[in-house]
């Protein structure tokens, strides 16, 4: 197939693609759509082919054989053509059971459509003056039969008219005749009369109907159920007739006045018809018969005409069928916004849709470019070939529009232009494609068209999905369903990312949802067995099986990122946002054994993995530990007393909880070698791979490092640092921190503990002896038995955890800085900016206690100006050397500080949602800085 007409604007790397004019040779035996790639293309490297293996020969056809790829237009006719020929096939059946003669078989309108048009040729021929038969109109029928190569000799033989009168249709030289007077009335083919057949010495098809007639009664039964169903089927084409046709079967015959017909004996009046211009045909047992050849083509040409229209009439039908999506359920509401489908019906695109592979193997270069390291929901880059064929082969999909979503963030409004137009209009170059207010649109306007295109088509597929599971564009892919699954949980993940990252109003909720859509979804494809199965028939030898589009390996190795991308922005989305923790994650040791393959660096999916186990561990402890608390506060008297075991077992469950992961937390940062070794890898190691493979490793190194260190400081924030919130609007970490305020205790409580331990430390405790024999006899309360009445970890333990936490997050910044120094953004997941706020957040109250720490030393100078003047002396100038030396340190805990800010706001030219962090850091260093 020709390649389609390049764009000019596509620039130089459109235009040094070569033409290739050769297929493989095993593709082409196979008869796989070949992309032309050498020395291996990607159909057989994809199906683990060796070099020497793909051997490619000329086009023998002519034209360019330019990747072998027959288009959505191609495929569309192709199925037209097939779908044409059953019908014809079917419109041949039904000529076959108007040929039976029977009451239950063929319906009046069916005989009399017959009858008329044959009348009609016969009078147009010079025959119309001659009063034919019914008998004649049957022996008519039996040679439409005939020429159209059908058997009727056993479904003919069943007939009610061969129980009748089939002993005088041997010869036509004996054939029966009526005469045409007002009282005789032809036996009806409708009354199913059971006369045992006469002998006849003349007629070879009684004798045949009379060895069989027992045969028949046995066999009737059964053919009643085959019957009804024909006569059904007739029933519903009869509808779909033209006009014409119609018409005629609307006529009677010219001969029926009787009420009740009753068959009439049979005379032996030889009728003769004229012979030129006649089709003749030759049954063994029923004899001969005739038809005209106009009447033949008058027939054959009704049956074109009503194929014809049947076709027209479900060709919008089968188009739905063709442009049905192939994606999953959405996560909440339906979507509103610009609706594709009805772009779709309207039929003003282009012809060429999702059809040009060179626009789409360009949308996909930058997708491997700009949104693959932070959400890598693809395969690698070596398969971007069959992935351009795979995507350019379809109709609307929902992961493609998300994809298109994402990389129009990262492109000027030109460029994010031309990503409409590759998605639904195929042509980049067709003017008419977009009007002159999407000229104008912006790069975040055509980005949230395309989410809210992929949600819409995600929505009609959930609403389809029961009906038709596959769009006839898909016959010839093998395991359609797990690619929907795949596609579905890859098109959710990134529509979450999106949406957490334009930080709309409610947007957190809506990606809060796509995340757990994704995560369920993929939860259908049962990755753990799957990978037992995968793992027991690596020992066997696997036939390739060319249908597929993906090899089993691959389509593991995709669902395996898909799985652990919606697992961890599931996690974050619910952490940051304060909803419920979703389902309890397996075993984190089983877990690491599904990572999938990163060949130069196999700790990088590994980090990730273990950040994103640990955040969601702490925020489940967290979370639990809040609503024991809320609950225990909104209690009553009587209540709380009831359940006050039961509520102490469950505090104790929790921070036993926190004490264990605390102790993995700390055993995987002092001893995995990758954590220590750290992300940056030597240029050896990354020479010959592809650059967007580098920035995966290290996009996950780095994740995975925020979410680790996020983890441990929110997990030991509270005592740490006395429960101080200092943050605004976005709670990171904090479970419900607005509802929180309003529990007893006040928002500087600590939730690890007790309220009455809060309220003896506080500045009003009793202090005279009397007030405090007063309060040793008010009520103990009962929480202060309890071992962890203080919480589960010592300050000075949690605030070194805090410090270790957010020393690991500022080793990270000189690599994204060096990342972000043409000003583009980071190239990691949206939440990645929620870990730097954490991150900045104990930084500053490090910088805090170290300014309280300066102020205990000014007033231990003031104290000593009592004392003489030499000695004074050298006191003050010991004081200024250690007011120095914590200057210094107040200017190394704010410098990352500023760092972070810095690349929250490179985080902010991409995503919005990093604006309003970007300003909640800036204001704790404004206020942090305002205090001497």
């Amino acid at each position: 197939m020709s390649p389609g007409p390049v764009d000019a604007p596509e620039g130089a790397a459109v235009q040094q693609r070569a033409v290739v004019r050769a297929a493989c040779l095993s593709c082409r035996s196979a008869k796989r759509r070949c992309d032309g790639v050498m020395p291996v293309c990607g159909p057989c490297a994809s199906r683990g082919v060796e070099e020497g293996a793909c051997n490619f020969v000329s086009s023998k056809r002519g034209g360019p054989r330019y990747k072998g790829v027959k288009g959505a237009d191609a495929a569309r006719l192709k199925a037209d053509k097939d779908r044409q020929k059953e019908l014809a096939r079917t419109s041949k059946d039904r000529s076959k059971i108007g040929s039976v003669d029977s009451g239950t078989i063929s319906p009046t309108s069916e005989r009399d459509r017959v009858n008329s048009l044959h009348r009609s040729s016969l009078s147009s021929s010079g025959v119309g003056g001659i009063n034919a038969s019914p008998f004649d109109d049957y022996a008519r029928q039996e040679s439409i039969g005939s020429s159209s190569g059908s058997v009727m000799s056993m479904r003919r033989s069943n007939s009610p008219n061969s129980a009748n009168g089939g002993s005088h249709r041997g010869r036509r030289s004996h054939s029966a005749s009526f005469d045409d007077g007002p009282n005789q009335t032809p036996p009806s083919p409708f009354v199913a009369t059971p006369v045992v057949p006469t002998m006849h010495p003349s007629s070879a098809a009684s004798m045949a109907a009379q060895q069989h007639f027992h045969a028949q009664q046995q066999q009737q039964q059964q053919q009643q159920q085959q019957q009804q169903q024909h006569q059904q089927q007739q029933q519903y084409f009869h509808h779909h007739l033209p006009e014409s046709a119609q018409s005629s079967l609307q006529q009677p015959y010219h001969n029926q006045q009787q009420q009740h017909q009753q068959p009439l004996p049979l005379q032996h009046t030889q009728q003769h018809l004229p012979h030129e211009n006649l089709y003749s045909f030759d049954n063994t047992e029923f004899g001969h018969g005739v038809l005209t050849f106009a009447n033949l083509e008058l027939w054959q040409r009704m049956q074109e005409g009503q194929a014809t229209e049947e076709i027209s009439a479900f060709s919008d039908f089968y188009s739905r069928l063709e442009m049905l999506p192939k994606a999953g359920v959405p996560g909440a509401q339906d979507p509103s916004g610009v609706d594709i489908w009805m772009d779709w019906e309207g039929g003003e695109l282009t012809q060429n849709v999702q059809n040009n592979e060179q626009s789409v193997r360009s949308l996909l270069s930058d997708f491997y470019e700009f949104v693959y390291p932070a959400c890598p929901v693809l395969l690698p880059p070596g398969s971007l070939p069959s992935l351009a064929f795979y995507f350019s082969g379809k109709g609307p999909c929902g992961l493609f529009a998300a994809i298109s979503a994402c990389v129009s963030l990262h492109l000027a409004p030109a460029d994010a232009l031309k990503t409409l137009r590759t998605s639904y209009g195929g042509d980049s170059s067709a003017s008419s494609a977009t009007s002159a207010s999407e000229e104008m649109m912006a790069s975040e306007e055509i980005a949230a068209k395309h989410a809210n295109s992929s949600e819409n088509i995600l929505f009609r597929y959930a609403q389809s999905q029961q009906a038709c599971f596959a769009s006839p564009m898909d016959v010839d892919v093998d395991g359609t369903e797990e690619l929907v699954q795949i596609e579905a949980a890859a098109a959710h993940t990134l529509l979450c990312h999106f949406y957490y990252g334009s930080g709309k109003p409610g947007s957190h909720e809506r990606a809060y949802k796509h995340a757990l859509e994704a995560w369920n979804g993929i939860q259908k494809f049962d990755l753990p067995r799957r990978s037992r199965l995968q793992a027991a028939q690596h020992q066997q030898q696997q036939q390739p099986n060319p249908n597929r589009p993906f090899t089993p390996d691959l389509m593991m190795e995709w669902a395996k990122r898909v799985y652990w991308a919606s697992y961890a922005a599931a996690t974050v989305m619910s952490c940051t946002g304060g909803f419920q923790p979703f389902a309890a994650p397996r075993d984190r040791v089983m877990d690491l054994q599904m990572r999938p393959q990163l060949d130069h660096d196999v700790a990088a999916w590994g980090t990730m993995i273990r950040g994103a186990q640990q955040v969601s561990q702490a925020y489940r402890l967290l979370y639990d530990l809040d609503q024991l608390r809320t609950r225990l506060a909104s209690a009553d008297a009587s209540s709380a007393s009831a359940t006050y075991h039961q509520d102490s077992a469950e505090r104790q469950r929790i921070f036993n909880a926190m004490l264990k992961l605390d102790g993995e937390i700390d055993t995987y940062t002092r001893f995995d070698p990758y954590w220590r070794k750290g992300f940056v890898l030597d240029e050896s190691v990354t020479a010959g791979i592809e650059p967007s493979e580098v920035e995966l490793a290290r996009s996950l190194h780095i994740a995975g490092r925020l979410m680790c260190g996020g983890s441990m400081i929110i997990l030991h924030r509270a005592q740490a640092f006395s429960n101080a919130r200092v943050f605004m609007s976005p709670q990171c970490g904090i479970p419900e921190a607005a509802r929180m305020y309003s529990v007893g205790g006040g928002q500087e409580a600590i939730m690890h503990r007790a309220p009455q331990i809060d309220a003896a430390r506080s500045a009003n405790a009793p202090q005279s002896l009397a007030e405090l024999q007063v309060s040793q006899n008010l009520p103990v309360h009962a929480l202060l038995s309890d071992k962890f009445a203080g919480g589960p970890f010592e300050p000075a333990h949690a605030l070194e955890r805090c410090r270790f936490a957010a020393s690991a997050m500022i080793s990270t910044l000189p690599q994204v800085m060096s990342d972000t120094a043409s000003g583009r953004a980071p190239k990691l997941p949206p939440y990645s900016a929620c870990s730097y706020v954490i991150g900045a957040y104990a930084t500053l109250m490090i910088t805090l206690l170290v300014q309280v720490q300066g102020q205990r030393l000014m007033q231990q100078q003031q104290q000593q100006q009592q004392v003489t003047h030499s000695s004074h002396q050298a006191a003050d100038d010991g004081g200024r050397l250690e007011v120095a030396q914590l200057q210094r340190q107040l200017d190394a805990h704010r410098a990352p500080v500023r760092d972070m800010i810095i690349v929250l706001k490179r985080f902010s030219t991409i995503w919005g949602k990093a604006v309003e962090y970007e300003d909640e850091v800036a204001t704790l260093l404004a206020a942090n800085e305002t205090i001497r």
